[in-house]
């Protein structure tokens, strides 16, 4: 006569079945949450967050019907939820769709947003924020022309208006001469990088000062706010061979990138002579990286296109004008040409 099953053999496959099911729950727990859309960070740690307020940008390629099911079910999840607390949060607010970009905004808690962020259509989550206007300055009558003409759509007004925090988060490697780090005019944002001249790290000649000047001195700067890092590639007589320019672009192009400043460098490069190729090829790398290269069209009053640095393509290429707007074409004129892209105020500056 067979014997009846124990208890514990009766429920051992009951158990079993559970403990799969647990694991296989864990599982999923676990992908869902390394899935999960990231909720982006700022930048800016003094970011002013409105509570429980949140942005959701949806994938790019979901079509509008996914869109309005997602919404829908977000809705859902988010009724469910208040239900359960006895809270009040508004939910969806805004939403849009065009093109392939799709989001919505809305208040949420903060089971409801994370539930959201482990959802298959959804690319990112971040917390609303409060934005403000720029604040503008004007620098009355300022002390050059040059700064006038660039905020006003006419010649002649000597005021220069700009953004308060223009040139914050820039640095700008001035391929020149050098600067004089220690110029009060610079406020301590100017600091040496490398010199392929010689071993004297000191503006000698000036220029590389004056450029550095113009670029971002608190009297006569365009960019009162950004940092300079010297690349000294001419000496005390403001020359220098061509593989110190190849040499110091490389190491900018460098420097740029181990430092995490791809993307908001700028490269001034007022310097150049008859056409090289190679540094024309260096100066195109640096914009290949990410880097805005800003270069001199040069003072020969020739076709900017005939030398280096105008012969250099995706480069911007700038040439000199006078206080009418017209080409300088007195002592030095300024280059021209279909590689001349612009041209700014810049004669007896």
């Amino acid at each position: 006569m067979a014997q009846s099953p124990s208890y514990a053999q009766a429920i051992r496959p009951l158990f079993l079945t559970m403990f799969f099911f647990k694991g296989v729950l864990a599982v999923l727990s676990f992908f869902s949450a390394v899935n999960a859309a990231p909720l982006i960070k700022p930048n800016n740690v003094s970011a002013k967050y409105i509570e429980d307020s949140y942005i959701v940008l949806l994938k790019r390629d979901i079509s509008h019907d996914d869109f309005e099911l997602h919404k829908r079910w977000a809705s859902d999840v988010h009724k469910r939820d208040v239900a359960k607390r006895g809270v009040s949060f508004s939910g969806i607010g805004h939403s849009w769709a065009t093109g392939s970009f799709r989001g919505y905004s809305g208040v949420f808690s903060r089971d409801t947003i994370e539930e959201i962020m482990k959802h298959e259509h959804v690319a990112h989550v971040e917390r609303d924020q409060i934005g403000t206007s720029q604040g503008w300055v004007t620098q009355s009558n300022a002390p050059n022309w040059g700064l006038g003409r660039l905020s006003n759509s006419n010649p002649g007004n000597a005021d220069y208006t700009y953004d308060e925090g223009a040139g914050g988060n820039a640095v700008v490697y001035v391929v020149d001469s050098g600067i004089d780090v220690m110029h009060p005019e610079f406020e301590g944002r100017a600091t040496w990088g490398a010199n392929f001249i010689d071993n004297n790290n000191v503006d000698c000649w000036n220029h590389g000062t004056h450029c550095a000047g113009i670029v971002g001195s608190v009297s006569f700067g365009v960019a009162k706010r950004t940092a300079m890092i010297a690349v000294k590639v001419l000496d005390c007589n403001g020359q220098g061979p061509y593989s110190a320019f190849i040499a110091g672009l490389h190491w900018t192009i460098d420097h740029a990138q181990n430092n995490g400043f791809v993307g908001r460098a700028i490269i001034n490069f007022s310097l150049g002579g008859d056409n090289s190729p190679a540094v024309n090829a260096a100066l195109e790398e640096a914009q290949k990286a990410g880097i805005f290269v800003s270069a001199a069209a040069g003072n020969q009053g020739t076709d900017a296109g005939r030398i280096t640095p105008g012969g250099a393509g995706l480069v911007c290429v700038i040439g000199n004008s006078d206080g009418s707007d017209y080409r300088w074409t007195g002592q030095g004129p300024s280059n021209f040409g279909p590689r001349g892209e612009s041209g700014l105020p810049s004669a007896s500056l």
